[in-house]
């Protein structure tokens, strides 16, 4: 039979006023799935009362939750006080694994205290890193996913525009407002939507590359190049480095947004773009040797495998071998280094 949760302890813990036994007693309890229904229900009942209180700030927090597949996204920012900051902290180091709302870790930690924390904020700014993606909802109630190696910034309230600002790889499904229009800010192409589905690869360094599902977006690459509309089944890939726009339609089902429902989807890729994107899913250092001329192109679907498994079904198919170095740890900064595979084509 399970003990009742010690309601006392938890709120203790947040507040700061833990002991090192409480602490202990924390940690085992949100490490236990089983538990997560009861936590749940918990907090949500201390977050209705905070909530009903004539002083609470009258701003939504409904964006501050954030569901990580690997680690929880980052909170940036100026001027967060030392308290918040630690809490954040308690926050992330136990109950990565729970939605929890970061307005009811404001609730139970500042004990009282009325300051508006989302004043103190001036961005807001996630992190998926390597070997992760993360769901995230914007203050407007759009919703997405970041992909594994990507930052995504946006303010704590949207003004006249929602404007995010993206560096790296995600999808969105914007909430359609036609009084204020929603941008995507990347390094080298300004996108423009009202509401529509759309996922954006914007890696610094690489080639732009927009796939819209449903609506209407525009495309503003920076510099002299002319705007661009699209329509939905297309894919636009921009070259900010030549100028190169390139268009198709997509057919079939679709490769480029797989990665959120945990689908790794190559269809007809080059060894080249196997490698890249095996480097950033499986957080490793993947090079490719003796290719040179050699037009090898994959066609493959890769659900939960690991990646010795994901290397052997490539020998089986490719005339390839490869070697799978371990991490190695630098003495001098206490850290691993990331596992490297070379793949030799024979």
């Amino acid at each position: 039979m399970k003990m009742k949760l010690d309601e006392k302890r938890i709120l203790d813990y947040f507040s700061g006023e833990d002991t090192p036994k409480d602490r202990k007693y924390i940690e085992s309890l949100f490490a236990d799935a089983e538990r997560e229904e009861e936590l749940k229900e918990l907090l949500a009942r201390h977050w209705e009362a905070f909530s009903q209180d004539d002083n609470f700030p009258d701003k939504s927090l409904g964006h501050l939750f954030q569901r990580p597949i690997g680690k929880p996204g980052c909170l940036g920012g100026k001027n967060i006080s030392d308290v918040f900051r630690k809490i954040w902290m308690a926050y992330a180091r136990v109950a990565a694994m729970l939605l929890l709302p970061l307005g009811l870790l404001y609730l139970v930690c500042i004990n009282g205290q009325k300051e508006n924390v989302l004043d103190q904020v001036s961005s807001i700014r996630i992190n998926a890193p390597l070997g992760s993606k993360l769901q995230f909802t914007l203050p407007d109630g759009s919703t997405g996913w970041l992909n594994s190696g990507s930052t995504l910034t946006y303010p704590p309230q949207f003004g006249d525009t929602r404007d995010v600002y993206l560096v790296g790889e995600a999808w969105f499904d914007v909430k359609k407002n036609k009084h204020r229009p929603f941008n995507v800010v990347t390094p080298d192409v300004d996108i423009s939507v009202l509401g529509t589905k759309f996922n954006v690869v914007a890696y610094k360094g690489e080639k732009t590359d927009v796939v819209l599902e449903s609506g209407k977006v525009l495309l503003k690459p920076k510099g002299d190049q002319q705007q661009l509309s699209m329509e939905p089944s297309e894919r636009v890939v921009i070259d900010s480095k030549t100028n190169r726009v390139s268009r198709s339609n997509i057919v079939g089902d679709n490769k480029f947004s797989s990665w959120k429902d945990g689908k790794l989807v190559f269809r007809n890729d080059s060894m080249e773009e196997v490698a890249k994107r095996l480097s950033r899913w499986y957080n490793i250092d993947v090079t490719i040797e003796n290719h040179t001329g050699k037009d090898l192109r994959l066609r493959a679907v890769f659900v939960d495998e690991d990646i010795e498994e994901v290397l052997r079904l490539l020998k089986m198919s490719f005339p390839i071998d490869y070697h799978i170095e371990d991490r190695k740890k630098d003495e001098g900064h206490f850290q691993f280094s990331k596992r490297k595979v070379k793949i030799t084509v024979r």
